[in-house]
Order: structure tokens, then sequence, then C-alpha cells
């Protein structure tokens, strides 16, 4: 609980203290987006005429398009393993594949399985309310059959997972499992290494770009198809689909590496140009597609812009947390590094996986608790979230002391992995998510 909860003041050039407000925001915003899309299916108003006033201005926009909340989180584990991995090798001058991969198992499997168990069994003695069999029927009932999904991280591949958010962490993991074909160039040709991630990028962009183009699948979530054609194909959880956002964030902790512990000189207009620039391409992302993300009335989106969005749309938001990740880490950030990375973002930030498992359950039953009709509007959701933060937050601690921290302990003693390059707990928690 100390650990949790330990608040450091000491500036560590090891540490991005920056994602510690990244992280935290990030989740908030996964969380709050979950809210409309559970809550709607149980609103009062579920019509086109009901749900327009959350969806048809451009600043909502920011919770239609909360989905990139999520490419952020690729972003950021391939810019942790990316930095870690580097930095290990600098240390011992090789790295522990075998290692590798039973870290991220022992970090990831146990909270999942523990989360599985208690969705399965404790949600059917405390759901009471008229929709409360039908969340029996599904999700319990889902976590009874394929729980075995979650932890062997295939939950994106199934129609009925038990955990549903946990098709990040399979798609995450299935990155993963691919990343030594990138490294290891990396860290012995280094030129040829930056060469084949170059090209696995290419790649990784090309592909739902092409897909888009071939089936003119939506880029979004709402948005106007411009052909009726192939709907029903994956972009969104298909790891071939959202490697694009894991390979940018590995290009940022290549960056980082390369340029640590170095004296970077930028002149004024140099570190504003380059915030102005990304703040264009984050809002260009999030709010210029605004006309055709709409429920009512939505202007046919063109087959030319279609396809470019769906490709490109992931990538370039990551890119833009490159310039802010990099900006704020090397001294120009200004006010925007002192906001995320203030030390009053540590402890929820250590809390973020748990929370991610935690508040999608909690989530899911509500609708079954509740007798009085709900309306999906801001308001509301914005309540919702917050009380949805609260305990998940709690459920969170008590899911890291039940299994996070013996699990840390644990691996310490029994599997030390020499040349650690990052410290704990300040960044490794975001491996895992």
């Amino acid at each position: 609980m100390k650990k949790i909860f330990t608040i450091n003041n000491t500036r560590n050039p090891e540490v991005i203290s920056c994602l510690h407000g990244i992280r935290v925001l990030s989740m908030v915003w996964v969380v709050w987006g979950h809210t409309y899309f559970f809550m709607t299916f149980y609103s009062s108003n579920l019509s086109i005429e009901g749900l327009a006033p959350v969806t048809n201005t451009v600043l909502d926009e920011t919770v239609d398009n909360a989905t990139f909340s999520v490419d952020t989180f690729f972003f950021m584990s391939g810019l942790l393993v990316a930095f870690g991995v580097l930095k290990e090798f600098s240390r011992v001058g090789r790295i522990n594949w075998i290692m590798f991969y039973i870290h991220r198992f022992i970090r990831l499997a146990p909270p999942i399985a523990l989360t599985a168990i208690v969705a399965a069994t404790i949600p059917r003695l405390i759901l009471f309310g008229p929709m409360s069999k039908e969340i029996e029927r599904t999700a319990i009932q889902s976590c009874k059959n394929y729980w075995w999904g979650d932890m062997l991280f295939v939950t994106n591949f199934l129609d009925l997972p038990c955990l549903g958010q946990c098709w990040y962490t399979a798609v995450d993991t299935q990155i993963y499992i691919f990343l030594p074909l990138v490294f290891l160039p990396l860290l012995y040709r280094r030129k040829i290494g930056i060469a084949v991630l170059a090209v696995v990028t290419a790649i990784a962009i090309a592909i739902p770009t092409i897909i888009s183009a071939v089936y003119h699948v939506p880029p979004a979530v709402m948005f106007a198809q411009p052909v009726e054609e192939r709907g029903d194909v994956d972009t969104y959880m298909t790891p071939w689909c959202r490697a694009n956002s894991y390979l940018v964030g590995v290009w940022a902790g290549l960056l980082l590496f390369t340029v640590q512990g170095k004296i970077l000189r930028m002149k004024l207009w140099q570190a504003i140009l380059g915030w102005l620039l990304s703040a264009a391409v984050a809002l260009a992302v999030l709010y210029g597609m605004a006309d055709y993300d709409t429920l009512e009335d939505p202007v046919l989106l063109p087959v030319a812009p279609s396809i470019i969005y769906a490709g490109f749309s992931r990538a370039s938001w990551c890119a833009a947390l490159v310039w802010v990740v990099f900006a704020c880490h090397t001294g120009y950030g200004g006010p925007i590094n002192t906001f995320l990375s203030h030390p009053s973002w540590q402890p929820m930030s250590r809390l973020t996986f748990a929370m991610y498992l935690t508040c999608f359950p909690i989530q899911i039953i509500y609708p079954g608790l509740i007798y009085i009709p709900f309306y999906i509007n801001h308001l509301n959701s914005v309540l919702l979230t917050c009380g949805f933060l609260f305990i998940g937050g709690i459920a969170a601690v008590l899911l890291s002391l039940m299994v996070e921290g013996p699990i840390l302990g644990l691996e310490k003693i029994l599997l030390k992995r020499p040349g650690r390059g990052i410290k704990e707990p300040e960044t490794t928690t975001t491996q895992r998510t």
C-alpha cells in the first residue's frame, strides 16, 4: 500500500515522468468513452433523435473519438518496451529473450485471472434490477465459458469473451511476440535496424489503408460509409491494424534512448513550431472529420478521405505524442510538462492496469443494478464516469495488493533480471498496459 501511494519528488532522468499524466488522462478517457458505449444500449432515449445531442457538435468528437486513448496506450507500450530493451542491452550487452516473454506473462496473467474469477461469480449475487437476467446471461456466462481466452491473450478472436477489455492485452501481446524481429537488428546493426523498423512501420500503416480501400470499411465507429460493402471487417481489434501505433512508440523509445544523457539546444521558435505542429495534427485527427462522424443526417464520406483517415489517423495521433513526450522529457515542455509530470499523478498511474481490469466489469453490471430509466447525455455520463473511476479505483487497489504486489515481489526474488534499465515502479507499469 505504501509503495502504491508513494509520491517521489526527485527528478530521475531514467524516468519518463510525463507519461504519468498521459497514462492517467488516457485511462479516464477510456472509462468515459466506455460509459457512453455501455449505457447507450440501456438508455431511454435510444434513438437517432435522442442520441443526436451527444454526437452532432464538433466537441462531441472528444467522446466519439475516444478510441484514440487506446492508441495512446499502444504508443506508450511500444515506447517503454523499446526504451527498456535498448537500455538493458547497453548495460549488459545481451537480452534474455526467454525472460522477455516470461516476464510479460507472469505480470499480466495473474491479475487477469483473478478479475475473471470475480466477474464470473460475484455479480450474480448482487444483480437485482430489471436488466439483471440479461447481464447474467451474457457477461457472467461468457466468463464461465471463455475465461481461458483472456489468460492466453486471444480475447480479440473470441465472439463472446469474458473480459472484453482484454482484447487490448491480447493485441498488445500478439505484437509483443514479434518485437524481437525488429529489436535484433536495432541492437546489433543500428543502421540496418532503423531501415527494418521503417519498412515494418510502413507496412503497418499500409495494411489498414489497403483494407479500407478494398472493403470500404468505415474509418471510425459512427462514420458514414462511402460504399456499403464490408462493414464487418475488423480493423479495430486486430494486431495487423493496430501495430502502427505501437511501432510509432518504438520510434519514440529509440529517439529518447539516443538523446539520453545529451544536452539538447533548441531555439525558441523551433520548440514553438514543434508544439504547434503536434497540436495541429492531434486536433485534425480528433475534430477534423466531425461532419462525417455523426448519427443525425451524416454527410456521406468520400472514398479518398475515408482511406486516408483509416490508414493514417492512428499513426498521426501517435506521431503528435512523440513530440509531446520528447519535448517534455528534454526540457522543452514548459507548463505542459509541469502538468503531465506532476508527482500527484504517480499513485493513480501505478494503478492504471488494475483499473483497466476493474472498471470495465463494473460498467457492464451497473445496468443490472438500476431501476429508474436512464437517459444518455453528457452530464449523466460524466457523473457516472466519476463513480466508475472511484469504485474501480478501490477495486484496483485491492487487486494490486492481492496479486500485482506479491507477483512483483516474487519476480524480483526468484527471477532476477540483470541490467534492468527501467526503474520500478515508475515505468514498468505502463509496459503491462
